[in-house]
């Protein structure tokens, strides 16, 4: 399950997702990505962490004004198994160094984890 609301993410643990990322320049145009260009998608249990819970770095397409993430499994397989949703805060950043979607005058912007089933046979 994917739900994506306000720019909050809400997932179910070890599911795949796919998130569309569009960046708007200051005028208010979509931005068109150039070559080199990247997305860094981070995800932590507070901004204040040194080390994000994940971190995932994705080539943009040249000329292309969206970008996908894709999430696998193994990705969203974050911590042990849980039994109440997790909230933990994102935030993609251009380049490395201009977030794109984080905390701003709105507040965080959080990744909901929710539970999944077991595979325990």
């Amino acid at each position: 399950m994917l739900k994506i609301d306000n720019k909050n993410i809400y997932l179910t643990r070890g599911d795949i997702a796919t998130i569309e990322v569009n960046v708007t320049n200051d005028d208010g145009t979509d931005y068109e990505f150039k070559s080199g260009d990247t997305l860094v998608f981070s995800i932590k249990k507070d901004y204040t962490d040194t080390t994000a819970l994940l971190r995932k770095t994705i080539n943009t397409e040249v000329g292309s004004t969206v970008a996908t993430i894709s999430l696998t499994t193994e990705d969203t397989t974050i911590g042990d198994l849980i039994k109440k949703p997790v909230k933990y805060v994102y935030d993609i950043a251009l380049n490395g160094n201009m977030t794109v979607i984080g905390y701003d005058e709105e507040g965080s912007k959080y990744f909901y984890l929710y539970p999944e089933a077991s595979n325990d046979e």
